[in-house]
């Protein structure tokens, strides 16, 4: 196990998965759970299975639960970071090669995902690799060092989960990127697959684009 490491987890009602999800981040870190106001046994699940457990009142989003569990981690002894999906899509073996880029100097690490789900996602790609040199913005496997979070981001926005890593390009922080194979859910997304989903997406494409300096 990676002492000096924090795997951050945000769930919302995924009782179907977080238990192995938790299992398989513990063999390398420290297993943090953003609760973001489940309905279902997600927290008392995560609670069981050893996770450090923090639960919101009620849903605020992925990225309100990003912003708790990058606070907790700004005040703990952990030097390093990786967040990852709750719904089993992300690979926990694959924490081994990110903590070694973050060891070998890297202060944020990306992962590119072999397929994206959305039209929007392909944009935000587009875009991200023309304008950051980011190929996969939109991946929910990151890993950052404290010092992305040294330069703040001064206007809090609905990012879904891009802004820290945007932030540390444009401060020129180094930056790697991994390739990585994400499976597929049994159930529907959480973040949806319709229209709704694709002018979300777009509409943090805009905001990081014009908010972000």
């Amino acid at each position: 196990m990676f002492k000096n490491l924090v795997v951050l987890i945000p769930a919302f009602n995924e009782e179907a998965e977080i238990e192995s999800v938790i299992s398989g981040v513990k063999k390398f870190a420290i297993p943090l759970v953003v609760d973001d106001g489940s309905t279902d046994q997600t927290w008392s699940i995560a609670n069981a299975a050893g996770a450090i457990v923090i639960k919101h009142a009620e849903n605020g989003g992925y990225e309100k639960a990003l912003e708790t569990g990058f606070e907790y981690f700004g005040n703990s002894s952990y030097d390093y970071l990786i967040t990852l999906d709750a719904d089993s899509q992300h690979d926990p073996e694959m924490i081994g090669e990110f903590y070694r880029n973050l060891c070998n100097g890297a202060e944020c690490v990306i992962g590119v995902r072999d397929k994206l789900q959305r039209t929007g996602e392909y944009i935000f790609a587009y875009v991200g690799k023309l304008a950051w040199g980011i190929s996969d913005p939109l991946c929910g496997m990151k890993a950052y060092s404290k010092r992305c979070f040294e330069f703040k981001v001064q206007n809090q926005f609905d990012s879904i989960g891009t802004k820290y890593a945007i932030n540390a390009v444009n401060h020129g922080l180094t930056v790697t990127q991994i390739d990585i194979i994400t499976n597929d859910r049994s159930d529907m997304p959480r973040f949806g697959t319709g229209i709704a989903a694709n002018v979300h997406i777009l509409g943090a494409l805009f905001k990081v684009l014009f908010c972000l300096k």
